[in-house]
């Protein structure tokens, strides 16, 4: 009865682009089957809870997706020039404060203060700070 239906949805499914790279013929030939054998309703819905609950994401296209996503948030982080009360503030802090703000709580220097500063440090000299020993 819902047999076109159901592949019908499983292909809209495969069209977002989060998805779109799993979306072989086998793989959508083995979601449709499983939303048959489960008597699921057609839907996109129904599409990604299956392809989920497969597990048949890359762990490397996922770990490059993620790569470029942080490489597009720096880059938008980093695009606006550096204001004035930026430069000060910057010129302002001691060196331990300074230090405890570039590399962040988790010591891995991938936060907003860091990628202004690394601005400041490429446009102004400014020297990016040692990393502080943690207890």
């Amino acid at each position: 009865m819902f047999a076109n239906d159901h592949e019908k949805y499983v292909r809209i499914f495969f069209e977002d682009p989060d998805v779109a790279v799993y979306g072989t013929e086998d793989v959508i030939g083995e979601v449709v089957r499983v939303m048959q054998g489960m008597k699921m309703i057609p839907s996109v819905v129904s599409a990604k809870i299956v392809f989920d609950k497969m597990n048949l994401r890359d762990r490397d296209i996922e770990v490059a997706r993620a790569q470029a996503g942080l490489n597009q948030v720096v880059r938008d982080i980093d695009a606006p020039p550096l204001t004035r009360n930026e430069i000060e503030y910057f010129a302002s802090l001691s060196r331990s404060d300074l230090a405890n703000l570039y590399w962040g709580v988790d010591g891995d220097a991938i936060n907003e203060f860091a990628v202004r500063y690394r601005r400041a440090s490429r446009e102004y000299g400014y020297v990016i700070p040692p990393r502080p020993s943690r207890p």
